[in-house]
């Protein structure tokens, strides 16, 4: 766990305007007078920002006795690891808090990549300050976990998956992300609509997926699932892919299955 030391406010010097201090040389009596003013205004915007000190996240999904949130692959089962997979704090410190979720999640510092071996599933840890927010006050986070795409030019970003957003109290020390909880990579979207006598059947593209989609008519029937489409991602990733699959005269269930 890493160690942190609390600011400290020093207190407002409000003699530091004197001839030849601090880089104030002055020639005459009036703007000495001007010199002192403008030093004591520093001073006191200071120390009142001092006073006020943005809140800190202590961004990471282990600390021993208080959090173990590993995240996980699509599988749920392999914990994610190394620089091929990146997390990203959400956050929203509106004022007034709304009990019923956020309402506008905005990112918070930088992105940080997942340790490896036997810390896989957690990533490295980082410190985050959210700006303008204070101990005391109640905000909603979440994480989101994102990856690059290999390619020659510039490619976005693609987004993997996200915790559930839950609500944290900030402290004048750098705050835990108590209630985050594990989670697991997939698809973020599954669309199907309906055109003629056809069912389209849309998600966003991933760009390094291999895709299944499957069918059943009966959720209670043990194997009833059969896989009808296979298919790769393609790049560049980020827009939507779709299978047209005929409507049948029985009732029919779907699934996407992903994997890498």
């Amino acid at each position: 766990m890493n160690d942190f030391s609390q600011p400290q406010c020093a207190k407002p010097a409000l003699n530091v305007a004197q001839d030849g201090v601090g880089g104030c040389f002055l020639a005459d009596r009036g703007s000495k007078r001007r010199c002192r003013s403008l030093a004591i205004l520093a001073a006191l915007l200071s120390f009142g920002g001092c006073l006020r000190g943005d809140a800190v996240i202590d961004f990471r999904n282990f600390i021993e006795g208080v959090l173990d949130a590993p995240v996980y692959d699509v599988d749920g089962v392999t914990k994610l690891e190394g620089n091929r997979f990146f997390v990203a704090l959400f956050a929203d410190w509106t004022i007034p808090f709304l009990e019923r979720g956020p309402t506008s999640m905005s990112s918070v510092g930088f992105v940080s990549p997942f340790q490896t071996g036997t810390n896989a599933g957690y990533w490295v840890p980082q410190n985050w300050t959210i700006p303008g927010a204070t101990p005391g006050q109640r905000i909603w986070v979440l994480v989101m976990v994102f990856s690059t795409q290999p390619c020659f030019e510039a490619c976005p970003n693609i987004f993997w998956g996200s915790s559930k957003p839950f609500p944290i109290v900030l402290q004048a020390t750098p705050t835990p992300l108590t209630g985050l909880e594990s989670f697991n990579l997939g698809p973020q979207w599954f669309g199907v609509r309906r055109q003629g006598g056809d069912l389209v059947m849309s998600w966003l593209n991933q760009g390094n997926a291999t895709y299944s989609l499957e069918a059943t008519t009966d959720l209670g029937a043990a194997g009833s699932w059969k896989e009808f489409w296979r298919g790769s991602g393609y790049y560049p990733a980020g827009n939507f892919m779709s299978v047209t699959n005929a409507i049948i005269d029985e009732q029919q269930f779907f699934r996407l299955r992903m994997w890498r």
